[in-house]
């Protein structure tokens, strides 16, 4: 008996070469149009805790957010300084 993983293997790879050259095309296609199905899944992961599946037990949650650094103060417009005419010059 023969217990090279080449030999052994052989026939799963020529079956996988006949599909793929023979069907190869639309596996492609169906695996994309699945693969775009799946975003809307990962990019709603953050819906995931609300999933009746994924309930705590307690209804306190910690909730991490993101520090905003304070608006800074408008700047202070610096103009010369026009003394009042009393006519005294």
């Amino acid at each position: 008996m023969n217990l090279n993983s080449a030999t052994v293997l052989d026939p799963v790879f020529q079956f996988l070469h006949g599909i793929i050259a023979e069907y190869g095309v639309y596996l492609f296609l169906a695996i994309f149009w699945l693969s775009v199905g799946c975003w809307p899944g990962y990019s709603a992961a953050g819906c995931a805790g609300n999933s009746p599946l994924n309930r705590t037990s307690g209804r306190h949650r910690h909730i991490i957010q993101p520090h905003t650094p304070p608006i800074p103060p408008m700047p202070t417009l610096i103009h010369e300084y026009e003394p009042p005419d009393d006519g005294m010059d």
